[in-house]
């Protein structure tokens, strides 16, 4: 990876990590009752852990690719856009049931650990509804941030419009997923097509697609670039999904900061999953280790080896690098876009391709 893009990266995650330690630091000072004050401090911890900050990064690019000036007040602003990924990150660990997030406890498994009952079930459904509720809490402290930028009005609107388009595309991707579960889960074929459709609904959209256009938006552009955005973004966010998909198998507990095989874990289709039980064979083999909660080390050794021999594993690098240069495509063939921001576009789409964590 470019060491000055690599620099970049690193100077923009500790610039909106600051922002917003100095956003929950106020809203605990403000809080009158103990326990807001407690559960500010839970959010703030968890919004704080190491994360690549990349969709608030895209706020600020797509600001400044629309001709934005105003540089602190978006840096500010960019901040509602991590809050609200992490609103629904707590939403789909309660969902996936992960007890891991970024290397520590998810928030329900937090909760269902201060529960005074020593009854299992009433713990799970106690961290489960604490869960649900912190993430609502998460979701509306994102919005306020947002409505409250100093920006004008018009641009605000126009900007949670684009915001809520994105947050109802995800929701719908994520009961697609589960459908697809269910489905994989009678033994139904799922085709590529459906897992693509996924991808550009649960991640492309809401992690790259939406936050350039926000902060386009908010900039006052409307029209053209928002299109020449999109046409980018879709490309690079689906590319980056496969990535995921990669790394979740074939990477560490350590870098992805979770347990490996979550998706085959919990039954959750991907493309790694649907080429490879393409394979009769294999395939038969991979099913077995479906929805298992108990893959040791040496299963998912031979999930990789499945991975690898039924062709899934470079069909994938194959397509991730497809969606690549698609994306980069766009970039190159949009004289519009201003020399700096486009550069760092075309390294982004290298870093999604070839980033370890």
């Amino acid at each position: 990876m470019d060491k000055k893009f690599k620099n970049i990266l690193k100077d923009y995650q500790k610039r909106i990590s600051k922002e917003i330690e100095i956003f929950f630091d106020k809203k605990i000072t403000k809080a009158k009752i103990s326990f807001q004050k407690d559960d500010l401090r839970l959010i703030k911890e968890f919004s704080l852990r190491p994360a690549k900050r990349i969709r608030a990064i895209l706020v600020i690019y797509g600001y400044s690719l629309a001709g934005g000036k105003k540089f602190k007040e978006i840096l500010k602003t960019s901040a509602f856009i991590e809050l609200i990924h992490n609103f629904l990150l707590i939403h789909d660990d309660i969902i996936d049931q992960d007890e891991f997030r970024r290397g520590k406890k998810t928030i329900h498994s937090f909760c269902q650990q201060s529960c005074f009952s020593k009854n299992n079930e009433e713990k799970k459904h106690y961290g489960f509804s604490m869960g649900m509720v912190y993430g609502d809490l998460v979701n509306s402290l994102g919005y306020e941030i947002l409505s409250n930028s100093n920006f004008s009005d018009k641009y605000k609107i126009r900007a949670i419009n684009k915001l809520n388009e994105a947050v109802c595309l995800t929701g719908s991707g994520q009961m697609f997923e589960m459908r697809l579960r269910e489905k994989m889960g009678r033994g139904k074929k799922i085709s590529e097509n459906e897992i693509i459709a996924i991808y550009g609904n649960k991640t492309a959209f809401y992690s790259f697609l939406a936050p350039l256009q926000i902060g386009a938006l908010l900039a006052g552009v409307d029209g053209g670039i928002l299109k020449k955005i999109e046409n980018f973004a879709m490309f690079l966010g689906v590319a980056f999904q496969i990535q995921d998909d990669i790394q979740e198998i074939f990477s560490s507990e350590k870098e992805i900061g979770k347990p490996l095989c979550s998706d085959i874990i919990e039954g959750q289709p991907n493309l790694l999953i649907v080429k490879a039980l393409e394979n009769k064979n294999l395939g038969k083999k991979l099913k077995e280790y479906i929805g298992n909660k108990n893959i040791n080390k040496e299963d998912i050794e031979e999930i990789r080896n499945i991975m690898k021999e039924t062709g899934s594993y470079d069909y994938c690098l194959r397509v991730k690098e497809n969606f690549i240069k698609k994306a980069e495509g766009v970039l190159n063939s949009e004289g519009e876009f201003p020399r700096a921001e486009k550069q760092f576009l075309i390294n982004l789409a290298n870093y999604v391709s070839q980033r370890k964590n």
